[in-house]
Formats: C-alpha cells, sequence, structure tokens
C-alpha cells in the first residue's frame, strides 16, 4: 500500500513562491464553499388575508426574476408561478431563483386584490416577501378610495399659499384615479361626496386665464392597471358629468 506525501513548505522558483499542493487545495475548498453561499437558495412566505390574518389557499404568486444595474430597465429571467396551499404558503426554488437579482412577486386571487408586503426587502426585489397580504377587493377598493381623499386633502403646510390652480389640478388628479376604480352605487356615491363639491367650488374661482392654460396641460394617471394620458383638468368633460350640474 503506498502513501501520497504532500509536501508542507513552500517551493522557491527563482523569486516566486509557489503554495503547496496542501494548501492550494485548501484555498480551492474554501473558494467553492464561498461560491456555493452565494448561489441561490429555495425561500417561501404565506399569503395572508390583511383583515383577518386568514391564510389565503390557492393564490398564484408569479415571481418575476429579473437581472440588470437597478430595477428600472432590468431584463426578465424568467416567469414562475406557484399556487399556495392549504396554509398559504409559496415556495420557490433554487432553480427558480438561479441568477434573480430582482425578486419581483404578484399575487391574484379570485374575489382578492393583491396590496403587498410588510417586508422592507421586498421594496428593493432582493428577496421574496416571508408575507404578502391579501384584501377582499371591495375592502381594497374602500381603502384605496380613502388614501386617495387624503392624498388630495393634504397638509396645512402643503394648501398654505397654494393657488385655486393648484388645489384644483391636485383634487382633479385624484378624483381621476377615484372614479377609474369606483365601480359599485356605494363607491359611486363616495367620490360624489368627498369630490364634486370641492371641484365645482374650486373651479368657480378660477380666472378665466387659469381654466385656459389648464385645458392646454395634460398628465397621466393609473386605471385598470394602465397609465393613461388625460387632460390636466377638463372640467366640462370629466367633472359635470359625473358630478352633476349644481
Amino acid at each position: 500500500m503506498y502513501r501520497v506525501l504532500v509536501p508542507t513548505r513552500k517551493v522557491i522558483v527563482g523569486s516566486q513562491k509557489i503554495p503547496t499542493l496542501r494548501r492550494a487545495v485548501r484555498e480551492a475548498g474554501l473558494a467553492l464553499g464561498v461560491s456555493l453561499s452565494l448561489s441561490a437558495c429555495a425561500q417561501s412566505g404565506h399569503a395572508v388575508d390583511q383583515q383577518t390574518g386568514a391564510p389565503i389557499a390557492d393564490a398564484r404568486m408569479t415571481l418575476d426574476c429579473r437581472r440588470g444595474a437597478h430595477v428600472e430597465g432590468t431584463e426578465t429571467v424568467r416567469t414562475v408561478t406557484r399556487i399556495t396551499d392549504a396554509s398559504g404558503l409559496y415556495v420557490f426554488s433554487s432553480s427558480d431563483l438561479a441568477g434573480c437579482q430582482f425578486k419581483i412577486l404578484h399575487g391574484e386571487k379570485q374575489g382578492y386584490r393583491n396590496v403587498g408586503s410588510n417586508d422592507p426587502a421586498d421594496y428593493l426585489g432582493r428577496s421574496i416577501p416571508t408575507i404578502e397580504y391579501f384584501l377582499v377587493e371591495a375592502q381594497a377598493i374602500s381603502r384605496q378610495l380613502e388614501s386617495g381623499v387624503a392624498w388630495a386633502t393634504g397638509t396645512p403646510s402643503a394648501q398654505a399659499g397654494e393657488t385655486p390652480a393648484a388645489t384644483y389640478a391636485r383634487w382633479f388628479q385624484y378624483f381621476m384615479q377615484a372614479k377609474s376604480i369606483a365601480k359599485t352605487p356605494s363607491e359611486i356615491a363616495y367620490v360624489r361626496e368627498h369630490y364634486c363639491a370641492t371641484l365645482s367650488d374650486t373651479y368657480d374661482r378660477l380666472t378665466a386665464a387659469d381654466k385656459a392654460r389648464m385645458l392646454r396641460l395634460r398628465s397621466q394617471h393609473l386605471e385598470n392597471g394602465k397609465m393613461i394620458d388625460i387632460r390636466t383638468t377638463d372640467h366640462e368633460q370629466e367633472v359635470v358629468p359625473y358630478c352633476g350640474k349644481p
């Protein structure tokens, strides 16, 4: 039986030091270990009803695996969909996550709306969120409408010294968003109650020059997941038919 002897001293060739086989093997092993530790591992989370805390079963959780310098302008490596189990669990394997610099997750469930995560890492797309929240569709719309009114109202400091034209433009922007998502009679009534009087009163305070200038401006708002280009303030076309003439 033969034994292989591994030298333990350095061999010097000219002015260069050559590491021994034992050291070379050790360093190669460390490098391999680092490489393996940096490879993707399986990641999981749970889909949960934000209102009740109950698990959301049979939700479609879709991972958009992207790579690039920033989230904006990245290219999609692959798209993977998993269905949550009875406990709301979703799992993405190491092969699902391999090569993903950004992991963008969104969920779908009939009658529900995916309202995001409480995981800070999710906002950067660096990891799969451990909890992904859902709300019953009606509750999600109600929250969105309430949030829009809060943003339209603004803060006292933001309103200080604000011109009627600036006030009207802000309210009109959120009115258009609210109008696009309000579908039921109660939702439409909410929009009319919280927007119409303010829009009409503020419009009456505008000068003729303000009104003419606003009609030349354009802006965008989100409607059914798409950005829609609109006139910034077209009172006669958008507000009057919806709110009714005073």
